[in-house]
């Protein structure tokens, strides 16, 4: 799979696993999670070029928001 999705419902980050919520290689699959309205934060990782794709404005403690 191309891009993992994490997040969760507070700004904390909890680290690692236990943040994601799923994957897939389709971008705008994740972007349309339907969990993800009950998500304080979220963004998605392009495992290919190890950048943050897309996410939420807030993002998860001690991360930069999102511009």
């Amino acid at each position: 799979m191309r891009y993992m999705l994490f997040g969760g419902e507070i700004y904390y980050a909890l680290g690692g696993g236990n943040d994601y919520i799923g994957q897939s290689d389709s971008l705008q699959e994740l972007k349309d999670y339907p969990s993800l309205d009950d998500c304080g934060w979220w963004h998605i990782l392009d495992t290919e070029s190890g950048v943050i794709s897309c996410g939420s404005e807030e993002q998860a403690y001690g991360s930069p928001n999102s511009e």
